[in-house]
């Protein structure tokens, strides 16, 4: 708001500042101006005089002509151009019969005598007052002049009515010439935009009242020339045509108000948002009520802001808004000085919402016809109320824009899924959660019956038509499986919402709880598992402790050596049972602290091998290697991977079948290949078999919890080292851990002399 003042401020200056030369200018010009009309005046007097001599129609009717002049110059309408008065009147009409019975030296002096009065009755400013008499006398003296040159005898013939025509026509030229004139030079202009400026009143003021000023002018002529007695009756019909062209005025301003009205309250409810069409209702307010300008301000707290048409326009000053913002009803202001820049008159209405002054609605600088008030200000009230009814109705669309938008927001970035299907089925709304759970996009989805691309189905397997839930009166189910775009199954935990209506939406939140049942299913094959995995080593130990508790005195020493051993065997595979447990509680919590060291790989391998030796007599076992790899590693968990990979290699192949464990040193890595010949692992379950309780359903063993391989992986990548596999159904497979290898110090002892000269 304050740089629009700034700027308004700015136009304002630099308006003024050009006023001020070229008023310095204009009372010199229009000096001249008077000067020359004076002249052209006093001229065709003195030529009149000389040429054709004075006449006169008697001096008895010269008061009476000359009551009926200014009669008439006081009975007029008045048409305001910028700060230039036009005055639409009858006097020429009134000086037909003077210019028809006296010469010209009479009648300039009747015309002087009649502007003065008028003027000075008026409290015309005296130049603009000298013009008004300059002018009308210039007209008269020319006019007369031309008669007296043209016309033949004293009688009112054919011929002489000719003349009189004629030169009442120059007298009109004369006098809407010299105004033109003065208009162009009061505000700087060329003729031809003065005249522009002017159009509104040539048709109806100048050729439409000349006209009708002749036709009377001509009725009062043959009046007087009958008895110049009736010279004195002229005031009656001269009051009556200015009533009539007073009412006629009155009509058309009506007229253009009402229909301006109709115009820029249509404009303000043709559009969502008001401010976007404010300029063109101003336009319209401005033309409606024939001003310089329109204007409109509202109030915003302290400040307020304000829009002006034409945009170039100065606009008001800082004081007269004021003092307009405080209006509590429409009322007319005049400029307390002739000298304000910027205004002269301002017509403003106050736009009061609920009791509060938001603003103020006003035109300034009327031109046009003037006197027809009266329902000005009642049309700009009702444009008010349009404006105060538009802001309201723009802010409540703001309003609801606004709350749309928020719920926009926070449907787009909802977590959930939200959609809507519309009575027919068709998917009204699909946000940007449900674009992610299904990969289906919302163009390809709303406005169409296609959520059978989803394949949705209930837990029982059967299929969901949403296309007829309107029509159905079961419930739909709180959860669906569907297909997405890329092939995968999902399952949503879904919440409906149905409208009372109808025709309104089904509103679904969908929740993606695909993981949440998977991990379930884990959950419920983890206990089965474990269980299992916990009964299978606990019923031999109990067995053979039963047995060497009630029979050992009974067995020889090979039978007991065997179940002693039995039970250590059973004991080791439930102690690295728990001790897989407790790592994937470890890795899931973050709570391994211990810090890597360099480890001989090859040592941590044969001692794992030398228990599955033991614990295993008949399956070979191959290891080869270099024994002084050594790794960045921590041997605790190296011995942890490599002890399940290798369990994981005797539970998935014969007995018979070696296992070959190879060691060897690649660059900066250590690699640890375990390799078998079991069944192998299917292409499509290499990406899952490190996942936790995951197993190879194919196999025809199903023992383990499926932890092994995700302890040995998330240990390895622990240790900055990574597992892959290799493997093929039926032909096994092959595991290679990497890892880091440990830094090696050279002895620059043992380095030749020739290579540490070369290494300096």
């Amino acid at each position: 708001m304050a740089v629009g003042i700034e700027r308004g401020i700015g136009r304002m200056t630099a308006r003024q500042d050009r006023s001020v030369t070229a008023q310095q200018d204009r009372p010199t010009s229009v000096i001249l101006l008077i000067a020359a009309l004076v002249c052209v005046a006093v001229g065709a007097t003195v030529v009149d005089a000389m040429l054709f001599g004075l006449r006169g129609g008697g001096i008895a009717s010269l008061p009476v002509l000359g009551v009926v002049l200014c009669a008439a110059a006081l009975f007029q309408i008045r048409f305001r151009y910028r700060d230039e008065t036009e005055a639409l009147d009858l006097f020429e009409a009134a000086l037909i019969p003077v210019v028809f019975a006296y010469s010209g030296l009479v009648v300039v002096s009747l015309v002087v005598l009649a502007n003065v009065f008028e003027g000075t009755l008026r409290r015309n400013a005296p130049l603009k007052g000298a013009f008004n008499v300059a002018q009308w006398a210039a007209a008269a003296g020319v006019g007369s002049l031309v008669y007296s040159a043209l016309r033949t005898g004293g009688a009112l013939d054919g011929h002489n009515i000719a003349a009189l025509a004629g030169a009442m026509i120059v007298v009109l030229v004369v006098n809407h010439v010299a105004f033109t004139a003065v208009v162009a030079i009061a505000h700087t202009d060329s003729l031809e935009s003065a005249v522009a400026g002017l159009r509104a009143v040539i048709v109806p003021g100048w050729l439409i009242g000349g006209g009708l000023n002749l036709a009377f002018g001509f009725l009062f002529v043959a009046a007087y020339t009958s008895s110049p007695a009736f010279t004195a009756l002229f005031i009656v019909p001269l009051g009556t045509l200015h009533w009539a062209s007073a009412a006629f005025a009155a009509a058309r301003a009506d007229e253009v108000r009402l229909e301006g009205l109709h115009r820029a309250s249509a404009l303000l409810g043709g559009r969502v948002d008001p401010l976007d069409a404010m300029d063109e209702f101003l336009e319209e307010v401005r033309c409606c009520f024939e001003a310089e300008a329109a204007e409109l301000v509202l109030r915003s707290g302290d400040t307020y802001t304000a829009r002006c048409v034409p945009t170039e326009s100065t606009p008001l000053p800082g004081t007269l808004v004021t003092s307009l913002l405080s209006l509590s009803e429409p009322a007319r202001l005049e400029a307390q000085s002739r000298a304000t820049e910027g205004w002269r008159d301002c017509l403003a209405a106050p736009l009061i919402d609920g009791g509060e002054h938001v603003g103020v609605l006003c035109t300034y600088n009327r031109t046009g016809l003037e006197g027809f008030e009266d329902g000005e200000l009642a049309v700009l009230s009702a444009l008010a109320a349009d404006v105060v009814a538009a802001l309201q109705r723009g802010a409540l669309v703001e309003r609801v824009v606004d709350e749309r938008r928020k719920l926009r927001d926070i449907v787009g970035r909802a977590s959930d899924g939200i959609f809507s299907v519309a009575a027919d089925g068709a998917v009204t709304s699909w946000n940007a959660a449900m674009e992610e759970i299904t990969r289906q996009s919302a163009d390809d989805i709303v406005g169409r019956v296609s959520l059978g691309l989803l394949r949705p189905r209930d837990t029982d397997g059967r299929d969901v038509l949403f296309e007829h839930w309107a029509r159905s009166d079961t419930s739909l189910p709180a959860e669906l499986q569907i297909l997405t775009k890329a092939g995968e199954l999902r399952w949503l935990s879904c919440s409906y919402s149905r409208p009372e209506a109808p025709e309104a939406a089904l509103i679904v939140i969908a929740r993606d709880v695909t993981k949440v049942r998977d991990v379930e299913r884990l959950r419920e094959d983890f206990v089965a598992t474990v269980s299992h995995e916990l009964r299978t080593p606990l019923s031999p130990i109990k067995g053979w402790a039963s047995t060497l508790l009630e029979f050992g005195d009974r067995l020889d020493p090979e039978e007991r050596r065997a179940g002693m051993l039995s039970i250590l065997r059973q004991a080791q595979r439930l102690e690295r049972l728990v001790v897989n447990l407790l790592e994937v509680s470890k890795i899931e919590h973050g709570l391994h602290e211990v810090s890597d060291s360099d480890v001989a790989v090859s040592a941590v391998v044969r001692r794992i091998i030398s228990d599955f030796e033991a614990e295993s007599p008949e399956r070979p076992f191959v290891v080869q290697g270099d024994d002084t790899c050594l790794a960045r590693a921590r041997e605790l968990w190296l011995e942890q991977v490599l002890t399940n990979l290798v369990s994981n290699a005797v539970k998935y192949s014969p007995d018979t079948e070696p296992v070959e464990v190879r060691v060897w040193t690649r660059g900066d890595r250590v690699n640890v290949v375990v390799s078998d010949r079991g069944c192998g692992i299917p292409a499509h379950e290499l990406d899952r078999i490190f996942e936790r309780f995951h197993r190879v359903r194919e196999s025809t063993t199903q023992t383990g919890t499926g932890l092994g391989l995700f302890i040995a992986r998330q240990l390895a990548e622990q240790m900055d080292g990574t597992i892959t596999v290799d493997s093929s159904p039926g032909e096994g497979s092959r595991f290679v851990v990497s890892l880091p290898a440990a830094a090696r110090i050279v002895d620059v002892r043992s380095v030749s002399p020739a290579l540490r000269a070369d290494a300096g």
